[in-house]
């Protein structure tokens, strides 16, 4: 998966698009960001960085991301999708 192709999975399943950040750590969202030699995935809040992957390209990293947020119905207004 590439930037614009999760992007259109993002609007077809109605993700929030303050519940993720991709290139910038923020605060309480999902997170996509360069680490070194990859990517890493992580939930932030406060400061801490919750449930962190790393990846060894950025596709399986929006793979992971994407995957992420379908499964928080918090990310997704109710209905959407379901």
């Amino acid at each position: 998966m590439n930037r614009d192709e999760f992007a259109r999975a993002v609007m077809e399943w109605r993700i929030d698009p303050l519940a993720f950040a991709i290139d910038e750590i923020d605060d309480e969202c999902y997170v996509l960001i360069a680490s070194g030699d990859g990517w890493d995935v992580f939930y932030s809040e406060r400061g801490l960085k919750t449930d962190r992957r790393h990846f060894t390209t950025e596709s399986t990293a929006l793979d992971d991301l994407l995957q992420r947020l379908r499964g928080d119905a918090s990310a997704r207004p109710a209905g959407a999708n379901d």
